[in-house]
């Protein structure tokens, strides 16, 4: 029954939908469970749908849906099938739709535009997130027809915002194919993922031979396991393959162009094994900052709300929704991080050992996840050393002392090594060397690659919306929800204060007084952005990826540091200016104090920030902390005048940032306006250490991106 496209339902009868061949409804589709769902008659007419406990669930407009009573016109998806229920009168009709987007045809007879884009009111909908709300209209012209796009796109090799279109000849444009005929218009919608093509990739590091002559090829959609024993390849091929680390020879090709490239860089979600996700957010705001980083800037909050809600309901975690990151067990975290990713609908996904540490029932639930998605359009490859998820996965690849020992299908796994379970298959790889198993691989064959998908990138570069304020939100929920850092953030001035209190009094020498704040300023600038950077890293780098602004994720960390470090200083000062006993300033003065005040700490701030890009570890960093501190103090001028020091001495002085800021406060603390250049040399050393911060973060340079080591790599 299920061949046909009309499925009347019977009064009071129960059907059962599947794919085993003894259900009413049977659809012989790997995605869908062998009895995945009822549908029945409650006897008033009513018909439910139940979802029979499915691997992959039943889904209602995005929603994961238990118990469901249809309405006219629901659609509801179980793995890649459609079924719309129909009961606008008389019987009630089940109506089987296309498993995948495919054409969308529309009639087009009148002298208007045509409209496409993701805007629902338009006359083809492109259901891609990436996608504008308005990419394209197709007007008619004199001679033929024109396509006009709203922002200079890349076609056919060359940028422009229009382009003649000819009658009956399809046209690859971005997310799709377009064909125009006189009275209608088709659009072919391309899948999500990314087909790939690896061909003869070998790696030598530290005169190691780490992989070797390694080829293979996958289309979009489909799910590669790597499988291998521990320092076997496997996470370095996930690092050549998403661009950050450049092969000694072979080829990478993502829609034949090389992971480097922007639009396919920024289209590849990496996924390390430690769930990358900020601890003290909740999954919702998690997502949600995804939305603003990564979505179309045209994206409005009801698009956003529903693409979150969307998202929670395909990993399972609507129940953990304001759920803080931190208090997620292992597998909810690797869900949620995925939830994140998604968001930006990349073409392709890596997954570096994403079972690790779940047992098998929490294996088993994440290998469905994961073959839901792959159902769905995106590519995923990932690193296990679990064989119990070989089943979920469309092709294998094994990697064993860094050779090829084969690549192909599960089953032809089995045949491959001549085994009944895919768990035997790693007492067999120690039998012979990773050389001896790739000989006998190619000789034979078993998995022939996949036919090369040829068609064109589904996506084109985002417009985004700005990213600090998202940066500087995080940044401030992060603080208010960190008790301990928020009460030694208060405590530091308080206790601070009152020693100064105690040194200080109105005999007090003023050079003194303005040296004590110089080193506090740097203190507290410092130590507050030492491990900011560092401690997030991964998120850092999986963010710069997606093509967040460096710039902008470094001035929001530097705004959100300076407000809270502005303000302990700015009680350090109140505590000495009431102790050596400073006059009242008037407006302009309090204007030099302000601007005086924030001189000092931007720079302070800035090289803390730079020393936790750097860093290695959370404990490098803080090694670094006195590194910095002390020859800020040391050449101040204060200890030593500038005039007395050695000359070489005194030239680094000059070119250390807390010898004008020592200049500045002493004008300050004599009541005298600053010279402008003490306050502006300050400021430009702040803001050229972000600019050389910033550069050096790009994503384009992975080897001295956040300090990458290659000794991270198995």
């Amino acid at each position: 029954m299920a061949n046909s496209r009309l499925i009347p339902l019977e009064a009071g009868r129960r059907y059962r939908i599947g794919r085993s061949s003894d259900c009413d409804l049977a659809f012989p589709d790997p995605a869908v469970s062998r009895h995945h769902a009822t549908v029945f008659d409650d006897g008033l007419g009513n018909w439910t749908w139940v979802d029979n406990k499915s691997s992959t669930g039943s889904w209602l407009e995005n929603s994961a849906i238990q118990e469901q009573v249809l309405s006219d016109g629901n659609i509801i998806q179980f793995g890649v099938q459609r079924l719309v229920f129909l009961h606008p009168q008389g019987i009630p009709t089940l109506m089987r739709l296309d498993c995948t987007k495919g054409t969308q045809t529309c009639d087009w007879n009148s002298s208007s535009p045509l409209l496409l884009g993701r805007d629902q009111r338009h006359s083809i909908r492109i259901g891609h997130p990436q996608c504008p709300r308005t990419l394209c209209q197709v007007k008619r012209a004199s001679q033929g027809f024109s396509l006009e796009f709203s922002k200079p796109t890349l076609l056919q090799g060359r940028t422009a915002k229009k382009h003649r279109i000819d009658s009956n000849i399809p046209l690859d444009i971005p997310f799709g194919t377009l064909q125009v005929f006189e009275e209608t218009v088709s659009f072919t919608e391309y899948p999500p993922g990314h087909s790939l093509s690896v061909e003869g990739l070998s790696l030598a590091l530290a005169e190691k031979n780490i992989l070797q002559d390694v080829s293979f090829e996958i289309r979009s959609g489909e799910l590669l396991a790597i499988i291998g024993g521990s320092g076997q390849g496997k996470s370095t091929l996930l690092h050549c393959l998403a661009g950050d680390r450049k092969a000694t020879a072979g080829t990478i090709a993502i829609h034949g162009m090389p992971p480097t490239e922007t639009r396919i860089r920024e289209s590849i979600c990496f996924l390390q094994q430690d769930a990358p996700l900020h601890d003290l957010l909740t999954v919702e705001e998690c997502i949600e900052d995804a939305c603003h980083l990564f979505v179309q800037k045209d994206t409005n909050a009801t698009e956003r709300k529903r693409l979150i809600d969307s998202m929670l309901a395909r990993v399972g975690l609507e129940t953990s929704r304001t759920t803080l990151c931190s208090r997620l067990s292992g597998g909810e975290k690797r869900r949620a991080a995925l939830a994140v990713a998604l968001v930006a609908s990349p073409g392709l996904i890596l997954l570096d050992e994403p079972f690790a540490g779940l047992d098998p029932v929490k294996v088993g639930s994440l290998a469905s996840w994961l073959r839901q998605i792959a159902w769905g359009g995106q590519t995923i490859i990932l690193t296990t050393h679990e064989y119990s998820i070989v089943p979920h996965a469309d092709k294998v690849l094994i990697l064993h002392q860094g050779h090829l020992a084969f690549f192909g299908s599960p089953d032809q796994a089995s045949q491959f090594f001549n085994v009944t379970e895919h768990q035997a298959i790693l007492p067999k790889l120690e039998s012979r060397t990773g050389e001896e198993w790739h000989g006998r691989f190619m000789r034979s064959r078993p998995g022939n690659p996949a036919s090369r998908n040829t068609g064109a990138l589904s996506t084109m570069p985002t417009e985004r919306q700005a990213a600090l304020p998202t940066i500087l939100s995080r940044f401030y929920k992060g603080f208010w929800r960190d008790r301990g850092r928020l009460i030694t953030t208060i405590l530091q001035p308080v206790v601070i204060g009152i020693f100064l209190s105690l040194l200080f009094s109105g005999s007090s020498s003023m050079w003194v007084a303005a040296f004590a704040l110089n080193l506090c300023a740097n203190w507290f600038g410092m130590s507050g952005a030492i491990r900011e950077i560092i401690q997030e890293k991964i998120l850092a780098q999986q963010e710069f990826r997606q093509g967040t602004s460096p710039f902008q994720y470094l001035l929001g960390k530097w705004l959100g540091l300076f407000s809270l470090a502005f303000v302990q200083t700015f009680l350090c000062f109140m505590v000495l200016a009431w102790r050596v006993g400073l006059p009242v300033p008037g407006a302009v003065a309090q204007l030099y104090i302000l601007g005086t005040l924030a001189s000092t700490l931007a720079p302070a701030i800035a090289a803390g920030l730079a020393a936790s890009l750097f860093a290695k570890s959370p404990g490098q960093a803080n090694a670094t902390l006195p590194l910095l501190l002390i020859p800020q103090i040391m050449f101040a001028g204060a200890l030593v005048p500038l005039d007395q020091m050695h000359p070489v001495g005194a030239t680094l002085a000059r070119v250390l940032w807390s010898s004008w800021n020592q200049t500045a406060l002493q004008q300050l603390f004599l009541s005298e306006a600053p010279f402008a250049w003490n306050i502006g040399l300050s400021l430009s050393f702040a803001l050229g250490i972000v600019i050389i911060c910033a550069w050096a973060a790009r994503p384009t340079i992975p080897t001295a991106f956040l300090g990458n080591s290659t000794r991270n790599m198995k």
